[in-house]
């Protein structure tokens, strides 16, 4: 079936009222061609009473048709496209293009009065005239875009002067940067993304500024919107109370702190304000950092030569910003850091009470000792000890080797422990196993290995065979070195 066939068809199924609208519609040149290819036509028909054109489908080789107006029955709209269309194929034109009066558009002037920005209407013609918008969409024949129809509706309730910070927000975000746009009769692009304030940190003398601005690149800045790089954007609203914004008003003292408030800037004001979507940039070297703030145990060891030198001591921030030793505080920097008294006394009683070390007093204490301290206590801390050690845990768990041979009269058991080169006998690993059971507390058995480092037994073996091994070499120095062979059974 052709275009032509269809408006018959058309024609037959509706009434005179329907389709005499229809020819007046078509005529007056309310249809606009979108597409069209030899199955489905694309057109809109605007009509007095809607804002925005409806959108008609026409499927002529089916024959059937469509409208987002929602009717099931031939509509006005169906039938003054299909008329439209058919007369366009038979002058030789390929779509309807709508009369000059539909094909205006709709350009949106905005215009600075103080901080805030007005909004009015206007019309471009074709032929390049533009005049102020009267009335509403609804009334007249600009096919309105969805942005218009949109920001139309917004505009019912406003009364007329300077937008509403909101206001203005939402119309940039519904105008989705395609609408034809001035600022103050300058032609101008709009974006729908939002732009956003940041928050400075700033030295203030001895204490802190906090406060919003507006970033670099903005050109101008009003409620609700900013231009950056020439293009208007509506400016992000952040989720603060009208008392937390007022805080952050960078003309005012109230962002203003003491130099003993910067730790509650770094782990409380700066992450709350990050929580709520804000750009926080720290730009003073003096406030401290979250590790800034928290004390902890720093061991400091050193050989001297009738012993070693053991020297506990509290440190804040890595690399360290403040230290505290033998009652005295050591300042690192211009990191302001205000010390938790609390916490370190509760850091230095649990320290002492594993390992015996009072934290801030440096102490000699003989090889033996140090030892013992550094390789059986102080891991139960999770301190790891810095400086010139001693003593060297190697990497891995020591291997058992148990190596039997046959003698006159009987046989010999010999068992010793390897890590790499290195071996301990198993008198050495028993007496050290013995001592990290006496210690408890999860204690690791360590014992002296051939070459001075020292090396981590098999805990569950030696749990496993601990016993038998000390009977092994126990009924061998009884025997002079070697087992009877009843021993065996």
């Amino acid at each position: 079936m052709t275009l032509a066939e269809l408006v018959e068809t058309l024609r037959d199924e509706v009434d005179e009222r329907i389709w005499t609208h229809a020819v007046q519609l078509a005529r007056e040149g309310a249809v606009e061609g979108r597409s069209a290819d030899d199955a489905e036509w694309v057109l809109t028909v605007k009509a007095r009473g809607r804002p925005a054109p409806f959108e008609v489908y026409l499927w002529p080789a089916d024959p059937d048709w469509g409208c987002d107006c929602g009717l099931t029955l031939p509509c006005v709209h169906v039938c003054a496209a299909a008329i439209a269309a058919a007369r366009g194929v038979k002058m030789g034109d390929p779509l309807p293009v709508p009369d000059a009066k539909y094909r205006v558009s709709l350009r949106y002037d905005f215009r600075a009065e103080g901080a805030r920005l007005a909004l009015a209407r206007a019309v471009r013609w074709p032929d390049g005239r533009v005049e102020p918008w009267r009335g509403t969409l609804a009334d007249g024949t600009y096919q309105a875009q969805r942005w218009d129809v949109t920001v139309e509706a917004r505009l019912a309730l406003h009364r007329g002067g300077p937008l509403e910070e909101a206001l203005l927000r939402q119309i940039l975000v519904d105008l989705e940067g395609s609408a034809e746009a001035t600022l103050d009769g300058a032609p101008i692009r709009l974006s729908s993304a939002p732009v956003a304030l940041i928050v400075r940190v700033t030295d203030d003398g001895e204490g802190f500024r906090v406060g919003l601005y507006r970033p670099p690149g903005w050109a101008a800045m009003f409620h609700g919107a900013a231009v950056r790089d020439g293009v208007l954007h509506p400016v992000a609203s952040p989720d603060l109370t009208s008392a937390e914004r007022a805080a952050l008003d960078a003309r005012s003292d109230a962002g203003r702190y003491r130099r003993d408030q910067g730790g509650w800037l770094a782990t409380r004001y700066v992450p709350f304000l990050r929580a709520k979507g804000l750009e926080v940039r720290v730009e003073t070297a003096r406030l401290p950092q979250a590790g800034d703030l928290v004390p902890r145990v720093v061991l400091d060891v050193r050989e001297e030569p009738d012993g070693v030198v053991l020297a506990p001591c509290l440190v804040y921030g890595e690399p360290a910003v403040l230290v505290v030793r033998s009652g005295h505080v050591e300042r690192h920097g211009d990191v302001v850091v205000v010390r938790d008294e609390g916490a370190e006394r509760q850091l230095s009683r649990a320290f002492f009470d594993r390992t015996g070390l009072v934290v801030g007093e440096a102490r000699l204490w003989s090889p033996a000792e140090a030892e013992e301290i550094l390789l059986h206590k102080v891991p139960l801390t999770g301190v790891t000890p810095r400086g010139a050690v001693r003593t060297r845990i190697a990497e891995g768990v020591l291997v058992p080797e148990v190596v039997a041979g046959a003698v006159e009269g009987g046989l010999t058991i010999a068992v010793s422990f390897r890590l790499g080169e290195a071996t301990a006998s198993a008198t050495d690993a028993l007496r050290a196993y013995a001592r990290a059971e006496r210690m408890g507390r999860g204690a690791t058995p360590l014992v002296r290995l051939s070459d001075g480092t020292w090396g981590a037994l098999p805990a569950g073996w030696m749990e496993e065979h601990g016993a038998l091994l000390r009977s092994l070499i126990e009924a061998q120095a009884e025997e002079g070195g070697r087992l009877p062979a009843a021993a065996i059974h």
